[in-house]
């Protein structure tokens, strides 16, 4: 279903079907890298570095992220020696997204634009390094963290799972040729 999303997506037609989620409020189990730990170092990335990156193979591409972080997003990695193994970034002001507005407080970030390089794959770093994420917000006074998960992306689902990641509202979004969108929330989910 997600490969059949993308296909319809070159095609201007985007079907978005996602998950509203909190992360880092529940209790969970430390995510332990599979390979050794100490090898990597945790660090706040900044424009240069990103601009050295060679290009990503992800949704969103570089440049949107050197704007972010312009923008006042941080961009924190793992890094092996000079290598970045993974990425993400942290959004702490109001933002959008296919036309839908999401209002942060002052005590909330929004995690984006999780990445693990290629070669770095299959080590646990996705939740190692979101693991770190919620200890530095934490730190700087941000006790609600939220983030989006597609609903057919199961990489995704499955490192968020490994924190006890809590999955709040779902939502449906058709986003015509990057031009109008429409989203709908189906339902908030209830925890159990």
């Amino acid at each position: 279903m997600y490969s059949l999303r993308n296909l319809l997506t070159r095609t201007g037609i985007d079907l978005d079907l996602y998950y509203w989620v909190r992360e880092g409020t529940a209790d969970y189990s430390i995510p332990e890298v599979r390979d050794n730990s100490t090898r990597y170092k945790f660090e706040s990335l900044g424009l240069q570095d990103l601009k050295a990156m060679s290009s990503l193979r992800m949704r969103s591409n570089k440049g949107e992220i050197i704007n972010g972080i312009k923008n006042g997003q941080k961009c924190i990695a793992l890094k092996d020696g000079d290598n970045v193994a993974a990425f993400m970034c942290i959004e702490y002001n109001d933002f959008t997204i296919n036309d839908k507005k999401f209002k942060l407080e002052s005590d909330e970030a929004y995690l984006l634009n999780m990445y693990t390089m290629n070669n770095y794959r299959g080590q646990n770093l996705a939740p190692f390094l979101r693991h770190k994420s919620y200890e530095l917000l934490k730190a700087e006074g941000r006790k609600n963290i939220y983030s989006i998960t597609e609903y057919f992306n199961n990489s995704s689902r499955k490192f968020k799972e490994k924190l006890n990641a809590e999955n709040m509202s779902l939502y449906f979004c058709i986003g015509l040729f990057k031009k109008k969108y429409w989203t709908f929330k189906l339902k908030d989910i209830q925890k159990k």
